[in-house]
Order: C-alpha cells, then sequence, then structure tokens
C-alpha cells in the first residue's frame, strides 16, 4: 500500500510504502484456532479386542464402512490463546451427523429393552442407523511457523463431548410395485450422552482429523460393546 500525505501548502507531500502482510502479522496477536467448519469421514466401530470384524451374536453390526459416512458442521468457535498467536485452547458447538451402513440383509429393534438384529428378506437395497448429536469440544492447539495463520501447519488434540439429539433406522427394498421405504424412530438404547478423543493435524484451512468415542455406542447391557470412531478430512471457516 502507498499513502501520500500532504500536510501544508508549500511542502513536499509524505510518500510511505507499507506492507500489509507484515502489518497484518504485527497487530493481529489474537489467536484463533481451528473447529469452526465442515468435516466428513468414514464411521465404524471397535470392540474391546480393537477389532473392526463382528463376529458370534454381534456379527448384525458389521458395517459397509465405503458407505459409512459421517458428515459434521461445527458452528461455533471459542479460542483461548496463551498469550500469542501460536498455541491456545479451542471450544465450540458442532452437529455430528452419522450413517451406519448394514454390511447384511438387516437392521436393528429393541425389543424387552435390549437391541437385537431385525433380519430383512427380499430385494434389500439398503439398511442402515443414523444417529445426530450436538457436541462441544476442548481441544490444545498449537501452530507453526512463525508466519500469518493461513500458511500455518497446525496440531491439536483433546477431548469432545455429544448429546444425542434425534436416531432411526431406514430400510430400502424393492417389491413388485416399486421402490418402498421403511424409517423406524427410535432410541435403540443408544447412550444419550458421550465422550471421547480426537486429534488433528492440517495446514491452512484444511485438516485431518480423528474422532474415538470412550463411551459405547449403547447402553451397557443393552447392547453389543461397540466404540464408535471417525477418521475424515474437513476444511474451517
Amino acid at each position: 500500500e502507498i499513502r501520500i500525505v500532504k500536510r501544508d501548502e508549500g511542502q513536499d507531500p509524505e510518500i510511505n510504502i507499507y506492507d500489509l502482510d507484515e502489518e497484518k502479522k504485527i497487530k493481529n496477536k489474537k489467536f484463533r484456532g481451528h473447529w469452526a467448519g465442515f468435516e466428513m469421514g468414514l464411521n465404524n466401530f471397535l470392540d474391546d479386542d480393537m477389532t473392526l470384524s463382528r463376529e458370534g451374536e454381534d456379527i448384525f453390526m458389521d458395517l459397509n464402512s465405503s458407505r459409512s459416512w459421517a458428515v459434521d458442521l461445527n458452528f461455533a468457535q471459542f479460542s483461548l490463546g496463551f498469550g500469542t498467536t501460536h498455541a491456545g485452547l479451542v471450544t465450540g458447538l458442532g452437529l455430528e451427523y452419522n450413517n451406519y451402513f448394514f454390511d447384511r440383509n438387516n437392521s436393528i429393534i429393541e425389543v424387552n429393552d435390549m437391541v437385537v438384529v431385525d433380519s430383512l428378506l427380499g430385494d434389500v437395497g439398503k439398511s442402515k442407523l443414523t444417529t445426530l448429536f450436538l457436541r462441544v469440544p476442548l481441544l490444545l492447539e498449537f501452530q507453526f511457523p512463525n508466519t500469518v495463520r493461513a500458511k500455518r501447519v497446525f496440531i491439536s488434540a483433546g477431548v469432545v463431548g455429544g448429546l444425542k439429539l434425534g436416531s432411526h433406522t431406514k430400510v430400502v427394498y424393492k417389491e413388485e410395485n416399486g421402490k418402498n421405504k421403511d424409517k423406524n424412530n427410535d432410541d435403540f438404547n443408544i447412550n444419550p450422552f458421550r465422550y471421547g478423543l480426537t486429534a488433528r493435524i492440517g495446514y491452512g484451512t484444511a485438516y485431518l482429523f480423528a474422532d474415538y468415542y470412550l463411551t459405547p455406542m449403547f447402553v451397557a447391557d443393552k447392547g453389543p460393546e461397540l466404540h464408535p470412531f471417525t477418521i475424515g478430512f474437513a476444511c474451517t471457516f
């Protein structure tokens, strides 16, 4: 930016040249983390043996991972710096929308307060469980090197908590009269509150993330002992 200032008649004007990027680096001393934005990832479950494959009576919870997507919208963010633009705490609010596509011709239902398999017959196109959570994170974030925020690498990790807003199953199948859909809104003994671990690494406005929930998917002794996790990519606002 070039600024030309003429203060009095008869005097030569002052000509000043400013580097706006340098000026921004000097003035912007406030830490701003990375949470608000849009995330997409693949869902699955880990059991107590940290395995992905289901066996025995839990086999109905096998997932088609390539179709089991999570879509997250983190719509609010609050950052607290440690007296520098490079490190601080980050929290906020977000919505976590999860699809769990079953790998077999089955769904789930709740019978006698237990989550059990609902075997499906016929030409099933898809069968899935969908959940919606409101979530709140607490992240410790570091940014480097000493450049403007848009040109920094960042690493963050912490905990994330969730409040369930809804859940349902959906089955799409074909009959002689065409395609039909069955939707069942229920709580399915899914834990209404959950907490877990999260980590992110990225550059600028793009990053990779991983979430793992220490709270099981279902209430204890009312469904399989499975822990949800998501791995994906994201961009910040």
